[in-house]
């Protein structure tokens, strides 16, 4: 799967791959119906789920007394990478003039 070797490439671990690929595919949902969408149970999918709000790709709004989470464009990725790319840049451009 391409996919999941370029998140893996931007960061995100094959949970927080599947988590994040699940909320884009079904939308915004509570902790519970992602752990089932991505195969991966509640507790696991709570703290990656923080990981990915870390990393600015999720968020969430409060409905009732749960949250609900929902995935950041994928533009946020394009975003990931092109500061990657930018320290990759400088670091290139340091070993050389050192």
């Amino acid at each position: 799967m391409i996919i999941h070797e370029t998140l893996r490439a931007l960061g995100l671990s094959d949970r927080q791959t599947d988590i994040y690929l699940t909320l884009l595919k079904q939308g915004p949902g509570s902790i519970r119906e992602i752990a089932a969408g991505a195969g991966i149970n509640r507790g696991t999918t709570y703290e990656e789920l923080k990981t990915l709000k870390a990393k600015s790709l999720v968020s969430y709004f409060p409905k009732g007394k749960r949250k609900f989470f929902c995935a950041e464009p994928p533009e946020q990725l394009v975003k990931i990478a092109e500061g990657k790319q930018a320290v990759l840049e400088q670091a290139t451009n340091t070993l050389r003039h050192d």
